[in-house]
């Protein structure tokens, strides 16, 4: 995929999300194609920005996701040792969906051309 055509997938991913609120889906999406642009890039040109997105997709995407899907406060383990997430699913991920697509899209226009 193109350095453009990348680009603007994340410019419409942020539009959607910032219209539709459909979080949960989006992150799916996000992280399935940095996947595939790690998969489509790799050996051909420097995939280091590419790894930079695929890590910061676990770390705030995924990470939190099964935080707010397995460890809840209904998880005795999680509750007593105080690994619950303080904040609430929408709130969390109003705020790093369209952070991170931003900071995806300065990496992938810092990037030189391929």
């Amino acid at each position: 995929m193109s350095k453009t055509v990348y680009i603007g997938f994340l410019v419409i991913c942020l539009i959607v999300v910032s219209v539709f609120k459909n979080y949960m889906a989006m992150i799916g999406v996000i992280t399935s194609v940095a996947l595939l642009q790690v998969i489509l890039k790799f050996s051909k040109t420097s995939v280091i920005p590419d790894i930079i997105t695929i890590y910061s997709c676990l770390l705030y995407f995924i990470g939190p996701y099964l935080a707010y899907t397995y460890f809840d406060r209904t998880f005795e383990p999680a509750v007593r040792f105080d690994f619950v997430m303080p904040i609430a699913k929408e709130q969390y991920y109003s705020y790093a969906v369209p952070a991170l697509l931003m900071f995806f899209i300065g990496l992938q226009a810092c990037r030189a051309n391929d």
